[in-house]
């Protein structure tokens, strides 16, 4: 749950929503195939938090069944691309 606003959505909600682990997101979001997060803060002593605009968790969704479909990373980047999704 974010705490600035009900649109963004936090790390550990984005991967409950879109159905993907903690590896997942980390190689995606090292690729670039995910939004940037729009906040980040550090949470009192427990590491960092990051809050993401709404539409990650629909390209991480799209992003998990391409990949399940057997699309190469390459290929996805374009399908990213074509739909705008990609930053």
């Amino acid at each position: 749950m974010s705490t600035t606003t009900d649109a963004l959505v936090g790390t550990q909600e984005l991967l409950r929503l879109a159905g993907i682990n903690a590896g997942m997101f980390k190689k995606w979001r090292e690729m670039g195939l995910l939004p940037r997060f729009v906040h980040g803060y550090i949470y009192g002593g427990q590491g960092s938090r990051y809050e993401y605009p709404p539409e990650a968790v629909e390209v991480a969704k799209k992003i998990k069944v391409w990949r399940e479909m057997g699309e190469s990373y390459e290929r996805i980047r374009l399908l990213l691309k074509c739909e705008g999704a990609e930053k």
